[in-house]
């Protein structure tokens, strides 16, 4: 089922912690609604974390993980409503060998959309 503007905006809003202002938040939206069927499966608000759950359950991508072998930074919030910072730890940077991980907090999920200079300054230290 593809998004209709109401969902695609309960998505933005529940991934989301700062505010954007009205322009960010039209653009997050507008891309949203062009995903493609695929995609919005994934992100579908009501239905994500139990679809999730059943198939990372069903197919680990730790044996991918473990023969990463090229400099991995993993910035993540402590305050992302989607990703849990246990599920960070343990299934991103726990399966990929030498990774480092820097915590934010007051940020969401979508850390592009939502501070830039954040993300830009993370990258920039590396």
């Amino acid at each position: 089922m593809m998004p209709g503007r109401e969902e695609a905006t309960q998505m933005i809003e529940n991934s989301t912690v700062q505010e954007r202002g009205a322009q960010r938040r039209q653009f997050a939206i507008e891309t949203n609604l062009r995903s493609s069927e695929d995609a919005w499966h994934w992100w579908h608000w009501w239905h994500w974390w139990h679809w999730w759950l059943r198939e990372a359950m069903e197919h680990s991508l730790a044996d991918q993980a473990k023969p990463i072998d090229v400099p991995t930074h993993v910035l993540a919030s402590d305050d992302d409503p989607v990703i849990p910072m246990q599920a960070i730890e343990n299934d991103v940077v726990g399966l990929i060998p030498d990774a480092n991980l820097t915590r934010v907090n007051g940020i969401g999920h979508l850390m592009p959309l939502e501070n830039e200079r954040l993300v830009a300054d993370g990258i920039e230290g590396l």
